[in-house]
C-alpha cells in the first residue's frame, strides 16, 4: 500500500512538472512516465533475478537464512507497489480513446502502438542492464 500510494504521487508530480516545466500535455507525460516505469521495472526484475547483481547480493547479506523473504517483500513493494503505482494502465486507455475520439490519429497511434512496443523493449533492456551488472 505504502509503494503503491507513493508511485502514485510520484506519478502526479510527474505529470504536474513536466506540464509547468516544459509544457507537455498529460498523456504525453503519461506516455513517458509509462515507459519509464517498464525500464525501471526491468532493472528492478533484472536486479532481483540475477545473482551476481548489486540487489540480490545485498538481499543475500541482509537475510542469509531467508533468502525468498526479503526478495518476495521487495518485489511486492517496488516492483507492485512504487512501480505499479507509477505507471497506469487505465490513464494510458482513457487517454488513447480521447484521442481516437478528437481524430489525432497519429497521436493515437503512437500511443497505442508505442506504448506497449516500447515498454517491452525498455523493459527487456532494463533486464538485461541490470543482468550485466551495469546499474
Amino acid at each position: 500500500m505504502v509503494g503503491g500510494a507513493a508511485g502514485a504521487v510520484l506519478r502526479f508530480l510527474s505529470v504536474e512538472f513536466a506540464a509547468r516545466c516544459f509544457g507537455l500535455a498529460a498523456y504525453r507525460t503519461i506516455f513517458l512516465v509509462n515507459l519509464l516505469g517498464c525500464f525501471a521495472l526491468g532493472v528492478f526484475v533484472g536486479s532481483l533475478a540475477s545473482p551476481d547483481g548489486t540487489l540480490a547480493a545485498f538481499i543475500a547479506r541482509w537475510a542469509p537464512d531467508q533468502p525468498d523473504l526479503p526478495a518476495t517483500w521487495l518485489a511486492s513493494l517496488i516492483g507492485t507497489g512504487l512501480l505499479g503505482g507509477f505507471t497506469t494502465f487505465s490513464t494510458f486507455a482513457l487517454d488513447s480513446l480521447v484521442l481516437a475520439r478528437e481524430r489525432r490519429r497519429v497521436e493515437f497511434l503512437v500511443d497505442v502502438l508505442g506504448t506497449p512496443a516500447l515498454g517491452i523493449a525498455l523493459a527487456a533492456l532494463g533486464w538485461i542492464v541490470a543482468a550485466r551488472g551495469l546499474v
